[in-house]
């Protein structure tokens, strides 16, 4: 079986880079980051390109791609960048018994 290569779109790396990413400081609480990076926001990757302004999804994979949630967060003290915080670390931390599961 051969995969047709016109269903695979590869962004450029350039594309792919969140130009606006989510910073916090590091006194915010985890809670609030949590609630943060699930919050959807207008998509920052290139794979926005594939959607139709009408209906907000890919024409490539056929999934809604107009909205994306972030995946981290930058702890930013001032212009100095103190950490990233992943979804990772927030499964870590459930599966540590260090946040309570909902």
């Amino acid at each position: 079986m051969q995969l047709d290569d016109s269903l695979i779109v590869a962004p450029a790396l350039e594309e792919a880079i969140d130009r606006h990413p989510l910073t916090v400081a590091p006194n915010r609480l985890l809670k609030d980051v949590i609630a943060l990076m699930s919050q959807a926001r207008g998509t920052h990757c290139s794979v926005a390109s594939l959607n139709s302004p009408e209906d907000g999804w890919s024409s490539a994979a056929g999934v809604p791609m107009r909205e994306t949630r972030s995946s981290c967060v930058l702890v930013m003290e001032g212009s100095e960048l103190l950490g990233i915080f992943t979804e990772r670390d927030i499964v870590r931390l459930t599966a540590n018994g260090m946040l309570p599961v909902p």
